[in-house]
């Protein structure tokens, strides 16, 4: 029986997949949804075999860091005064 966290990677609803490759054979698999902050991330070991196994999975909060956010006003703050 299909582990319930590794559904979202053969549903699809994302759009956007990554996968790292590890030197032990397993894959980390990293899906991003438009619009969504969150980044679900899977370690799996033996991808798309019959004995495929979830070692770990996260979920990684993607936003743009603040100070970055504070300089891009400014960018478009100075443009619009020129």
């Amino acid at each position: 029986m299909m582990d319930k966290r590794l559904y979202r990677l053969y549903q699809g609803d994302y759009n956007f997949m990554t996968q790292e490759w590890q030197s032990d054979g397993t894959v980390i698999v990293s899906l991003y949804k438009h619009n969504d902050d969150k980044i679900h991330r899977l370690h799996i070991k033996n991808l798309y075999q019959e004995n495929e196994e979830l070692i770990k999975d996260e979920i990684v909060t993607a936003k743009v860091p603040n100070h970055i956010l504070n300089r891009m006003r400014e960018v478009i703050d100075n443009a619009s005064t020129e």
